[in-house]
């Protein structure tokens, strides 16, 4: 899909760069208040228990004078609970083959029923996606949404061959018996069609305005990502990115908003901005990056003539740099996300995820 190119510097790459962090902020500030419940819940789903400050205090007090020492001890009960219910979840919706099964509307006949089937399924093991489903079931019993994004996505495989060759003239070889370096280059198709991305809590960046079961009808919708230089490049050879220069100058500035690790406090995450070895100029590290889709109308943005509301999707570097943007062109009009969510509850801007609900009880058995 073409991209409408944003030309980076000028007043409409401003404006256009304020509404979107303005909605960013809009929803990071009003998820921000989750982000406790969030850690609580990664604390509980942890294999181990860590050693309170109490309680290494007391051991080793006791141990130098020669007293019966004792600790804190939890019972995994809700981590318990919570596995059981995964593994529930995931044999009955995961166990069956194809995953995704259809049924006519419209009086198709059976084999072209199974052809759709066939082609999905094609889809969900070549493209990976049951790793995606099994994180997006245990991040919906664990936190208080799971969420996956979809993207239709074409695959291009670049090798390069470098072989020796007999010298030639006009397509002739010589009988000489010299031979040259050859450089071959070929592109060819990869994997086409459906690819599924989790996004974790922390990163997703719903409408705040309306409950997370009723996000489609919020104006935004988007995610925190990161990617490297080599990505950027890529997608820019695929048409899907533009202002390299301009990003490529900004590519060392670090966003306190897409610090992974700073939003999770008992998780670790990979630090795409931590010390690396790569110190020179051939490496650029990453990007933090904002995706998101708007529902606007192009005429108020400056993005055509158009005065019926549509989505288009950006893509933001580092909060600083517009890569992409183009309209959405899906047909099926919604946001590229699906929310799962294992608390039934129409009206809240979020639920209680299993650990959370399993609290009260364990802390009874501790």
């Amino acid at each position: 899909m073409e991209q409408v190119e944003i030309k980076y510097g000028t007043q409409k790459h401003k404006n256009i760069l304020d509404a979107l962090m303005d909605r960013k902020k809009m929803s990071q500030k009003k998820l921000a208040n989750f982000h406790q419940v969030w850690n609580d819940a990664e604390e509980n789903a942890e294999g181990y228990i860590k050693a309170t400050d109490a309680d290494r205090i007391r051991k080793d007090a006791k141990r130098s004078s020669g007293q019966v020492d004792y600790t804190t001890i939890e019972v995994p009960y809700g981590y318990g609970m919570m596995m059981s219910a995964h593994t529930y979840i995931s044999s009955v919706f995961l166990g069956r083959r194809p995953i995704n099964q259809f049924s006519a509307r419209h009086g198709e006949k059976q084999m072209q029923v199974q052809a759709v089937e066939a082609l999905m399924d094609y889809q969900v093991q070549v493209g990976g996606q049951i790793c995606p489903y099994v994180i997006w079931i245990y991040d919906a019993l664990q936190y208080v949404q799971g969420v996956v994004m979809t993207q239709w996505e074409e695959d291009e495989i670049v090798t390069t061959q470098i072989t020796k060759e007999p010298k030639t003239v006009l397509g002739v070889p010589l009988d000489s018996g010299e031979m040259v370096t050859k450089r071959t280059t070929a592109v060819q198709k990869g994997y086409v069609g459906n690819r599924l991305y989790n996004v974790k809590p922390y990163d997703w960046l719903p409408d705040p305005r309306v409950s997370f079961s009723k996000f489609q009808d919020g104006e935004f919708c988007g995610r925190l990502f990161n990617a490297s230089w080599n990505d950027i490049v890529e997608g820019h050879a695929k048409g899907h990115y533009f202002n390299l220069e301009a990003m490529k100058k900004n590519m060392d500035d670090s966003t306190d908003g897409n610090d992974h690790n700073k939003q999770s406090a008992h998780v670790t995450h990979p630090d795409p901005k931590g010390d690396t070895l790569f110190k020179t100029s051939m490496d650029l590290g990453f990007m933090s990056g904002t995706e998101m889709v708007v529902r606007l109308v192009p005429k108020d943005w400056e993005l055509g003539r158009s005065d019926r509301p549509e989505k288009w999707v950006f893509t933001i570097g580092n909060d600083k740099v517009i890569i992409g943007a183009r309209p959405q062109s899906h047909h099926h009009g919604k946001f590229p996300f699906a929310i799962l969510e294992q608390e039934i509850e129409g009206y809240k801007l979020a639920k209680r995820g299993m650990t959370e609900m399993m609290r009260p009880t364990n802390d009874i058995m501790n």
